[in-house]
């Protein structure tokens, strides 16, 4: 277990750290906990910070937001704003300040839009954005906290604050509820928490993997169509859901549209469905479900990590053919399938072989990702071990 103060590498600091001299504007984007201000002030240590958690830097950014950037620019070679969202005159007056030259800012924030625009947006050309998500495979084993075995890695979960932790499911608790009671709060207000939880654990239980089926969550949490979508948006703007798009191309079939659910570290979804241990998680019916959120998830901070955006995608016909995650990339589209057991079948790769027809793919691709130890190439494609999907996405 890493030591109370350490301070975990993370890939995109150097991408940070290049593009710092051409941008005015950096933010970063991420959910809570995830160490966005360990990275900011990591990669801007001379920068002046306020966190607007705080309350005495809130109010002054709220009071006078103009002033209020004026002066931390003027202690230093630029200022760090970090949690934007919870004085939103700030991310207006950042927006339309002129800035001296050589002067920076940082912001960062645990929301993807500001009202309805998107943090992408908010800043206009002389600012880039860039996603944080816990720590990915190749991060956590960077830092050596990296466990033996799949489903002591889901359970520990990548938030760097769980690495020093003992007590594992105490801290996914609190930090699910912190989250409904902070950060949900901040961007919209809920007259019934304890539904919001049930409608979070519903999305663990019914809908993990799945293509997003509001009128099963209306019914089963009693609410209506409209909260239910709501409610979607609203876990995906703070950002402890993400939404798996379908693929863009239909390959002449009648395809699934609707996107696929999955929270961005499934140590929550372990949280939300009171799987406790290791042995809990591999005697659970969700198990497989839970290891291709698992794969995916990382996928994504493999991307997030290098500064680029996500490119993962599924495809599913009419028919129930599909291709559980395929990656985007410019030599052309990987199909992935991901399973939970430990051995090898040639029925692995049967929804691969599917898809090499219905794609007219060139050549045998595709992968299958497992939770055995030795890594194959077959006739089919590539059998690999979980752990080697770190470099999937580089």
């Amino acid at each position: 277990m890493p030591k109370e103060n350490a301070v975990f590498k993370r890939t995109i600091e150097s991408t940070l750290k290049i593009d710092l001299p051409n941008y005015s504007i950096i933010c970063i984007k991420g959910p809570r906990f995830v160490g966005k201000t360990t990275l900011v002030k990591t990669v801007a240590p001379h920068f002046a910070y306020f966190s607007l958690r705080e309350l005495q830097p809130r109010q002054q950014a709220l009071k006078n937001p103009e002033f209020f950037i004026r002066d931390a620019l003027s202690k230093g070679e630029g200022m760090i704003v970090d949690d934007c969202e919870y004085a939103p005159a700030i991310i207006d007056a950042i927006r339309t300040y002129e800035l001296p030259e050589g002067k920076k800012i940082i912001v960062t924030t645990s929301l993807l839009r500001h009202h309805t625009t998107l943090v992408e947006e908010l800043f206009g050309s002389r600012s880039k954005t860039y996603t944080l998500w816990p720590l990915s495979i190749t991060e956590r084993e960077m830092s050596q906290v990296l466990p033996q075995s799949v489903d002591d890695a889901i359970i520990r979960g990548g938030f760097p604050a769980a690495q020093r932790e003992g007590d594992i499911p105490e801290w996914y608790t609190t930090y699910v509820r912190n989250y409904t009671e902070q950060d949900v709060r901040v961007a919209k207000s809920l007259h019934n928490d304890t539904i919001f939880y049930r409608f979070m654990e519903l999305c663990a239980e019914q809908s993990l993997g799945q293509p997003v089926n509001y009128s099963s969550l209306r019914r089963a949490c009693d609410i209506t169509i409209h909260t239910a979508k709501a409610w979607i948006e609203l876990l995906e703007l703070t950002q402890l859901i993400f939404l798996l798009p379908p693929h863009e191309q239909a390959y002449g079939k009648r395809i699934i549209k609707s996107p696929k659910l999955y929270f961005i570290e499934p140590a929550i979804t372990c949280s939300l469905l009171r799987i406790s241990t290791p042995e809990q998680l591999k005697q659970h019916p969700l198990r497989e479900a839970i290891i291709e959120s698992f794969v995916i998830s990382d996928l994504y901070k493999q991307a997030f990590g290098a500064g680029k955006k996500g490119n993962v995608s599924f495809w599913k016909d009419k028919a129930g053919h599909e291709v559980e995650c395929l990656v985007s990339k410019s030599t052309g589209v990987l199909p992935m399938e991901i399973i939970a057991s430990e051995s090898y079948s040639p029925q692995a790769f049967k929804k691969l072989m599917h898809w090499y027809k219905v794609s007219h793919a060139m050549q045998s691709n595709g992968i299958v990702v497992y939770t055995g130890e030795q890594d194959q190439s077959l006739v089919e494609g590539r059998l690999l071990n979980w752990r080697s999907v770190k470099n999937l996405n580089q």
